[in-house]
């Protein structure tokens, strides 16, 4: 019978079920299990995972793992939050102790709040703009120039809010922030007598009117002389003092009662009661009785049923809109009109009733805040800009003192000897006391006094330009100009930067120094080379063998030139690099080795000697063996020439002078010669 069928298991997964047949093996181990052997099947065991409650932190991963303990996985907790996945803790970013993360996410301006599994910035704080979660930056006040035109502005930093204006320009009054002219301060308009001066609104000012007894436009005001006029308002019979502003009446005349300001009346029939008459008018004692006289200027009815003060508004001269102010008629003396005109509405200047537009009165006439707006009817728009305040300048506009601007105090270039010129803001010029301040002077010079003086650089190590360190005189020329100087090119012989450093221009490293180098059969033959530390390389001999300069040219010397060699033997030239010559066999009837030659004969005695000798004179060539004459060696060994005969058929040749030295043989006598002896 075949045996069961057999499956293959693996022993590790076989901890959480007990097999029921065979042994279990170590984890990991094979077990073979026959399928006989195997229980019947039961329903297999439920996912921890789908377990009510979760075994995982809610929104925690959970994975079946039958190799645990637990039989499940869980992985890592959500982001904020800190445990094993089973069990999170919130982490509160917002504590010193949760790190830098947090803190440096929030500006240090907010508030960080803690939240379940992060954290909220808050917002940047009053002062300040940006995000509380990237940065709070403090907010410049002064961005938006709150301040009035040239007024300092300086922010004012967080935790503040705001700014600080400064002061107002002179001749300014106000916060800082709104500064007004002071058209007032000191007063254009009249000070004896007082005139008050109102500044209107958008600048300007206006004059009040001139007080009682005075005449003209409140900038100037005259003392009306009020007796010239109806007596001064005085009683006919006394009299009219004129005073400033007004006039003194004098007393009523001897025989008269009353008041030079009111009436004088007859002490008789008048004295009574005034005779009935009204006190403004006069009372006249007459043989019918006493009669009155007419109500005075001001007044209407008649001096019998009374004088009534006539409201002098009702015949205004007013311009139309100015207010009217009734005069009483006993004060009426001084103008005579019965009534007073007040200002002229806003916009318009005048006397009241005369007014005309106060072109001033809108944005001070289009001059600029900072100076004063006159209304001219003879002036182009009708008024008169003053002129721009200290520091200030309307030539940059051409707008006649319409728009002022920072004046330029370094126009002109006033700083002297190049020295940098910054100007002076205007609003700073009184206090610093100039309009422009100079600066140091240019780099290349020196300040000396109030100019400056440019410095010679060269004069200092060359200026900084190349020198020979072992010889200050060798350098490279240093140029001086006005603040500044230029290196020069490197000295003769030299190459490189004046400014830096100068070399040799050739060297013996480097192509022999440009000295002669040979080719083809001489080449790895030079002339010589010498370096020079400041100068190209010094160029010495030719190599052996050669002549010319070593310098330029090197050629093959030509030994032969002197013609060394016997006469009619070959000379042959020994190529450089070896030098010398080679000399070819001597002539048929001599040996020797070619450069010097001896006659190969028997022994004979010379017979002719004063032929001999005239030869060795003719010649000047004593050369061959021993010459024994008169019995005496001369030294000359090997002649060339024997006899006559010989000599003739080989004549000799002068020899060169430093081979043998010259000897004369004047007075020979007989002797004998043996060759080779």
């Amino acid at each position: 019978m075949d045996d069961p069928p057999s499956i293959f298991i693996n022993s590790s997964l076989l901890n959480t079920r007990p097999v029921h047949t065979g042994d279990i093996m170590a984890a990991g181990a094979a077990v073979t299990v026959p399928v006989s052997g195997f229980p019947p099947p039961h329903a297999p065991p439920p996912s921890p995972c789908t377990t009510a409650p979760p075994p995982c932190y809610p929104g925690v991963t959970c994975v079946d793992a039958l190799s645990t303990t637990r039989g499940f996985l869980c992985g890592g907790c959500p982001t904020g939050l800190d445990g094993n996945g089973t069990v999170c803790d919130d982490v509160d970013e917002c504590a010193a102790s949760a790190g830098v993360d947090a803190l440096l996410a929030c500006d240090p301006l907010t508030t960080c709040t803690n939240l379940l599994g992060g954290f909220e910035c808050g917002p940047c704080p009053a002062g300040t703009s940006g995000s509380g979660d990237t940065a709070c930056v403090d907010i410049d006040g002064c961005a938006t120039a709150p301040c009035f035109q040239d007024t300092l502005c300086e922010d004012v930093a967080w935790p503040g809010v705001g700014v600080v204006c400064g002061q107002c320009p002179d001749g300014y009054d106000g916060d800082g922030r709104v500064c007004e002219p002071k058209q007032c301060e000191p007063g254009p308009c009249s000070l004896d007598p007082f005139v008050p001066c109102t500044t209107l609104p958008g600048g300007g000012r206006t004059c009040g009117l001139c007080p009682v007894g005075y005449v003209g436009d409140g900038v100037v005001c005259d003392d009306i002389d009020e007796c010239e006029t109806n007596n001064g308002g005085c009683h006919a019979l006394t009299s009219c003092t004129n005073t400033p502003g007004g006039r003194l009446c004098g007393d009523c005349p001897i025989g008269f009662t009353g008041s030079g300001y009111s009436k004088c009346y007859n002490s008789t029939q008048c004295a009574e009661d005034y005779g009935g008459c009204d006190p403004l008018v006069e009372c006249v004692d007459t043989s019918q009785g006493p009669r009155c006289g007419a109500c005075p200027a001001g007044y209407k009815g008649d001096g019998y049923l009374g004088c009534v003060d006539i409201d002098g508004c009702l015949e205004s001269t007013c311009f139309p809109g100015v207010p009217c102010e009734d005069i009483p008629a006993e004060e009426d003396g001084i103008h005579g009109t019965g009534h007073r005109c007040g200002a002229c509405s806003t916009g318009m200047i005048g006397d009241g009733i005369h007014c005309t537009d106060d072109m001033c009165f809108w944005l001070n006439g289009g001059c600029d805040p900072s100076v004063a707006c006159v209304n001219d009817a003879a002036a182009p728009g009708g008024r008169m800009c003053g002129a721009c305040p200290p520091g200030y300048t309307d030539e940059f506009t051409g707008q006649a003192s319409e728009q002022c601007l920072d004046a330029d105090g370094c126009l002109g270039a006033p700083c002297p000897g190049g020295r940098m010129c910054s100007d002076v803001a205007a609003v700073e010029e009184a206090a610093f006391g100039a309009a422009y301040m100079c600066g140091p002077c240019p780099q290349g010079f020196l300040q000396v006094g109030e100019g400056c003086v440019d410095v010679d650089e060269c004069a200092v190590d060359n200026g900084g330009c190349w020198v020979a360190p072992a010889d200050d005189r060798v350098k490279a020329p240093c140029v001086n100009s006005p603040g500044g100087y230029t290196c020069g090119s490197c000295p003769a012989g030299m190459r490189g930067s004046g400014a830096g450093k100068c070399v040799p221009a050739t060297t013996c490293a480097v192509e022999n120094g440009g000295c002669w180098v040979g080719d083809g059969a001489a080449t790895g033959l030079a002339a010589s080379c010498e370096d020079n530390a400041y100068g190209p390389a010094q160029c010495g001999e030719c190599p052996l063998g050669f002549e010319g300069s070593g310098a330029s040219s090197c050629v093959d010397a030509d030994g032969c030139g002197p013609e060394p060699c016997f006469p009619g033997v070959a000379c042959t030239d020994v190529p450089a690099p070896g030098e010398g010559f080679t000399c070819g066999s001597c002539p048929e009837g001599f040996r020797g080795d070619g450069e010097m030659c001896t006659l190969c004969r028997p022994r004979v005695s010379i017979q002719y000697t004063t032929a001999v000798q005239g030869i060795v004179k003719r010649t000047g060539w004593h050369r061959g063996e021993r010459v024994m004459i008169g019995g005496e060696n001369q030294g000359l060994d090997h002649p060339a020439c024997v006899n006559i005969e010989v000599c003739s058929l080989f004549p000799p040749r002068k020899a060169p002078s430093s081979r043998f030295p010259s000897t004369s043989l004047s007075g020979v006598q007989q002797g004998k010669y043996f060759p080779g002896g």
